[in-house]
């Protein structure tokens, strides 16, 4: 598969304006509610941008921009982050039936993110 950023996700103050703007700026198309959350999307089938609202516990606005890179595996690639002085910074997370993603953080703090195929997940328990 390769390295290839997919998808480029931004915590900020206002959502729909700053979609709006980015649609008309990068001519992605309509703009989508993602659903289950307060967040919304523009893509063009290759590429997107999710803006979603800054979290002042998770995501605060100003550390705002999170590149997604493209993972065959994210398991493995966060052990092999985590030897290369990375943590974790958000855990995966399943957001589509066969998608899923994480939050890193580089030996800097710097938070970037991994985006591949949904791994298999326990059921959850009453």
């Amino acid at each position: 598969m390769g390295r290839r950023v997919p998808s480029i996700m931004m915590f900020v103050k206002q959502p729909w304006d700053v979609a709006n703007w980015y649609s008309q700026w990068l001519n992605l198309g309509a703009i989508e509610q993602i659903p289950g959350g307060d967040s919304v999307l523009l893509s063009d089938g290759r590429f997107e941008a999710v803006f979603h609202a800054a979290d002042a516990a998770k995501n605060p606005w100003g550390r705002s921009t999170v590149i997604y890179w493209a993972s065959e595996n994210i398991s493995a690639d966060i052990e092999t982050l985590h030897r290369a002085g990375a943590t974790l910074h958000r855990r995966p997370l399943t957001i589509a039936p066969r998608r899923t993603i994480c939050q890193m953080l580089d030996p800097w703090g710097n938070a970037f993110g991994l985006e591949g195929p949904a791994e298999h997940q326990p059921p959850n328990k009453p």
